[in-house]
């Protein structure tokens, strides 16, 4: 039977999710802002408590730690193994692969920050020692099936729940307009805002309804998914509660509860939140935008709810009875449990020949009443001399007291041994100053005066690459410069015959170089014999990545915008890396068309724009898949600050263009060329001075 997964964000969630019949809890906890006193508290009172009740615990890391935070990372995660979690959320390979060593049994889970679209990221994943995969919210049902059947490594899906208009570990809005990463948990919630676009379809352009895909789990099942998991962790503990209630009683219960009834008592959880399944179905589009941001304070449901959870047990843990009631011994009661617990407890003598004599239905009854444990009487043995009384009062007490120190015992853990861990080995910055390298979206970006300021590398989308391009032909013919393919940032098995031949056609024009933004596109490119560079979307964060991407084949890399410039100087890089030193951010990667959506046509081959409250406007661009990527309102710029960057050990800065037109890119590159004066209007830093937290 798949496992019932409730994602959580504090002990009273963990309740409420436990009480409610969850098989699983995902506790998402800011550990690093807590101090290790505080995380090694929680730890140990949440493994306590799930592991009294035969729930399993999984710890989110789901950061990518920058090299300062990293060995916070690490440390939480030993602590969690040696405190009794069953398993670590993660998505930074650097920390997957440094877990291996520092603690080797636990079980690592990819999170769906890592992005793994396809069956080579299945596989990816299996490599490294990752034994269970959260699905992207955006595969189909036959996408779902497929992985699922088709892999060793278990599938979790995400059922129900909050959904960002991003593709998960694809979205900078928190930390870009906000300071804060939302691998962090302290997500500012930038696309449950109003804007305005084009059409004025929506007031909400990117915020997407509630997931719901209840009416499809046992379809889900039937296809080998190992678990669903119910996303609460940004929800008050009520809205767990309700939620995990419902799908337990559908899956596990068999109490025969309606589909109807189903829906109805979800709709309650979060009033006025409209739900969808359109990802699933594969029928995305208008129908699954929603209207922003709800107050789930003001439900009337959750005080009842609240009581429930606060008051009640969930009797799970089968136990089994032994009473014996002889003539002149203490009553003797025996509880064991399903993992070889025994608790034996006396009390008085029975009396003989009283008015009420003791009988086996008696005794039946008070070992049953469990209600208030978490346990659940499954065989009750009996020895009773004929014609001896005793209270049932005194019975049921002898069984309350064999059960609360059943549950001491259940507690009971001799911690786990962790092991000690390293950072790669250091590797001296290179004294060179960095080159620098351009990435267009659109072949018509290209010109003479751009192929003049040689550009050490010219990054163009796959799809752009196209035989009858003369442009681009002489970029390509240039000994100067290196031409790269880039991919999709999402692939999904039925779109590699597409991609592969494309990149074939690539091939045949001279190109050899490939970059991707998800690992597991690595292995289809290295497969076609390309070169390899890593993009944005894989968010190298620390140095133990870069050993990673390394050691995978790929020659370079680009650090991600969220690292302040201290840390891009004092990290150790094994393989080329680049930063962004001008251009727009793309602050977010969707695979629900917001341009479609806004306008009702397909016009994804002109950008778009969403403006928000306070006047910026955020171009919208449409790609591969009808994806479409929302690209930060102001232009990131350091061109002025090169006696930083030329510090840092890069191989390159990148300039990224993306609205510019032919003109503009190259005035753009004759600046960092060392020819040029251009300076945008507006520009940001982004964080490279302030940081993220």
């Amino acid at each position: 039977m798949a496992e019932l997964i409730s994602g959580v964000s504090s002990f009273e969630g963990i309740t409420a999710a436990v009480v409610n019949g969850a098989d699983a809890v995902y506790l998402s906890f800011d550990y690093d802002n807590a101090g290790y006193t505080e995380a090694e508290k929680e730890i140990r009172r949440a493994a306590d408590y799930c592991r009294a009740r035969d729930v399993k615990l999984y710890v989110s890391i789901e950061q990518f730690p920058a090299d300062d935070e990293f060995s916070s990372a690490v440390e939480y995660a030993r602590l969690a193994w040696r405190l009794g979690a069953d398993a670590a959320v993660l998505s930074d390979l650097g920390l997957a692969k440094t877990l291996r060593t520092a603690v080797p049994d636990m079980p690592l889970h990819a999170g769906s920050r890592m992005a793994l679209f396809n069956s080579d990221g299945m596989m990816i994943a299996k490599a490294m020692g990752i034994s269970r995969v959260y699905l992207p919210k955006e595969l189909t049902r036959g996408e779902i099936a497929e992985i699922a059947k088709n892999t060793s490594v278990e599938t979790v899906v995400s059922v129900q729940g909050d959904m960002c208009s991003s593709v998960d570990g694809c979205c900078l809005m928190c930390s870009m307009l906000g300071g804060q990463k939302d691998t962090r948990g302290n997500c500012i919630r930038a696309c449950k805002y109003q804007y305005s676009m084009v059409g004025n379809r929506f007031g909400y352009p990117l915020s997407l309804k509630d997931n719901c895909l209840i009416r499809h789990v046992t379809e889900m099942a039937e296809n080998g998914v190992a678990g669903f998991l119910i996303n609460g962790f940004s929800r008050l503990p009520e809205y767990t509660a309700m939620v995990t209630n419902v799908y337990y009683n559908y899956l596990k219960a068999n109490g025969g509860i309606s589909m109807y009834d189903c829906l109805s008592a979800l709709e309650k959880a979060y009033e006025g939140q409209e739900m969808t399944d359109l990802f699933y179905t594969d029928k995305k589009g208008e129908l699954m935008i929603g209207e922003g941001d709800f107050d789930q304070r003001e439900n009337p449901e959750y005080p009842a709810v609240r009581k429930k959870y606060r008051s009640y047990e969930f009797n799970r843990v089968p136990v089994s009875f032994v009473v014996i009631i002889k003539e002149g011994e203490p009553v003797k009661l025996t509880a064991s449990d399903n993992r070889g617990h025994v608790v034996n407890v006396e009390g008085s003598e029975p009396g003989y020949g009283g008015k009420y004599e003791i009988r086996r239905a008696t005794v039946m009854t008070q070992c049953r009443m469990t209600g208030g444990t978490p346990y659940l009487c499954s065989e009750v043995r009996t020895v009773i001399d004929k014609g001896l009384t005793f209270s049932g009062q005194e019975l049921g007490e002898l069984v309350s007291k064999a059960l609360g120190e059943l549950t001491e015992k259940r507690k009971e853990f001799e911690e786990r041994s962790v092991y000690a861990h390293t950072m790669p080995e250091h590797i001296a910055n290179r004294e060179e100053k960095p080159v620098f390298t351009a990435s267009v979206l659109k072949a018509d970006q290209l010109s003479e005066e751009l192929l003049q300021t040689l550009p050490k590398v010219l990054y163009i989308p796959l799809e752009e690459i196209k035989g009858g391009d003369q442009m681009l032909r002489k970029f390509l013919r240039s000994p100067d410069l290196t031409v790269c393919a880039v991919l999709p940032r999402v692939i999904k098995d039925g779109e590699l015959p597409q991609i592969g031949d494309m990149l074939k056609r690539a091939r045949s024009l001279g190109v050899s170089e490939v970059s991707v933004s998800n690992i597991s596109h690595a292995v289809l490119t290295r497969r076609a014999g390309f070169t390899v560079r890593g993009d944005i979307g894989l968010n190298v964060n620390n140095s133990a990545a870069l050993a990673v991407y390394s050691r995978l084949g790929l020659t370079s890399a680009v650090l991600s915008p969220e690292l302040n410039i201290t840390q891009i100087r004092e990290m150790s890089k094994p393989i080329d890396t680049e930063i962004i030193a001008y251009g727009r951010l793309p602050l977010m990667y969707t695979d629900n068309c917001i341009i479609k959506n806004n306008t009702g046509l397909c016009t994804c081959e002109k950008p778009e724009g969403i403006t928000g409250t306070n006047g910026m406007t955020f171009p919208v661009v449409g790609g591969f898949g009808c994806r479409n990527t929302v690209y930060n309102a102001r232009k990131l710029f350091i061109g002025d600050r090169n006696d930083d960057y030329d510090t840092c050990g890069l191989f390159a800065v990148r300039l990224v263009f993306t609205t510019e037109n032919r003109s503009e890119c190259a005035k753009i590159a004759e600046r960092f060329a060392g020819s040029g004066s251009y300076e945008p209007t507006f520009y940001t830093r982004g964080l490279y001075y302030r940081g993220a937290v």
